[in-house]
């Protein structure tokens, strides 16, 4: 099983390869559903409707993914793990910094509050 970091690094590199290759993808499927599912009477409508809309379409699938969602699901990483501290309220004295800096901060320097 990957580690949380490894799973996003990978996750991260196979969608970009997943939106970098949308194209051929969308070929495929295109050959597959106009030329080989339907009748040949649905062909011209389908490669035209499918040339326009599927590779913005897949671009925007796989756009919906991301590194974090998949490793959850994965369950490479925890939900915890992946969510950004809220760090706007926190001061430096809270982050455990130098003392003095803490001191300084919480003083002022000359008397003038920091």
């Amino acid at each position: 099983m990957l580690s949380c970091l490894e799973c996003k690094v990978a996750a991260e590199e196979g969608i970009n390869a997943l939106i970098a290759d949308r194209n051929k993808q969308s070929a495929a499927v295109q050959e597959f559903a106009c030329h080989k599912l339907l009748p040949s009477n649905f062909t011209d409508g389908c490669d035209d409707f499918l040339t326009l809309y599927l590779p913005t379409v897949l671009y925007m699938t796989w756009e919906q993914f991301t590194p974090e969602g998949l490793c959850t699901k994965m369950k490479s990483c925890d939900s915890v793990s992946c969510e950004c501290p809220d760090i706007k309220n926190v001061q430096c004295c809270n982050l455990g910094c130098i003392p003095s800096r803490c001191c300084v901060r919480s003083n002022g320097v000359g008397g003038v509050k920091a």
